[in-house]
């Protein structure tokens, strides 16, 4: 199967299967590590890589493009998303949570692959990403315009690693349910099985 062909299959059958068995499918740790699983299976090379995600909408950037003062930006209905890069654990009453984004990049065909982009979604905000995205990547940060009209989504590559991400909780986690399903459902094109 073509390179191509399953990505656009992960990134379509991945977000529900994540959100039917997990707690938490916006998990960025437990959605790249499944991910780049996913991806082994179809001998695909995939690593996890730690980003910072910077989203800003359409009246943010406006309002940065005319001088105005990020508070008075907010007041007239801009909205910035960051997730920061310091790599800090913490720890919580769901366990140890990283400080960060995660996302698998594929050096060969030179992807980012965002399983939990959707969990930034702010309708009101006119901020609307899909669950999932593959986006093609230089690192060591690119820009896109997505995520609505006049929405743009910057990824950031983290150098050094701060590695933070290996102590959260749901990095070791057990995933062979998680990739199973998802690894069946790419090679027969469905996420239901077929009748006879």
């Amino acid at each position: 199967m073509k390179v191509s062909k399953v990505i656009d299959r992960l990134v379509a059958f991945a977000p529900p299967v994540l959100a039917a068995a997990t707690r938490m499918p916006e998990h960025c740790v437990l959605a790249t590590m499944t991910a780049c699983d996913v991806l082994a299976a179809f001998d695909i090379p995939a690593e996890p890589c730690s980003v910072r995600v910077t989203i800003a909408n359409r009246r943010y950037i406006e309002g940065l493009t005319r001088g105005l003062a990020p508070a008075s930006i907010v007041a007239t209905g801009g909205h910035l998303i960051d997730t920061g890069a310091d790599g800090q654990t913490l720890v919580t009453d769901r366990g140890r949570m990283w400080h960060g984004h995660l996302v698998a990049w594929l050096p060969g065909p030179r992807l980012i692959v965002d399983l939990v982009v959707g969990a930034w979604t702010r309708p009101a905000k006119a901020i609307r990403f899909p669950a999932a995205h593959a986006l093609a990547f230089t690192p060591p940060a690119q820009e896109y315009p997505r995520g609505g009209p006049g929405t743009v989504i910057r990824y950031e590559v983290v150098r050094p690693d701060p590695g933070g991400w290996r102590d959260a909780h749901d990095a070791t986690t057990d995933r062979r349910d998680l990739v199973r399903p998802i690894v069946q459902a790419i090679r027969r094109g469905s996420l239901t099985r077929r009748a006879g």
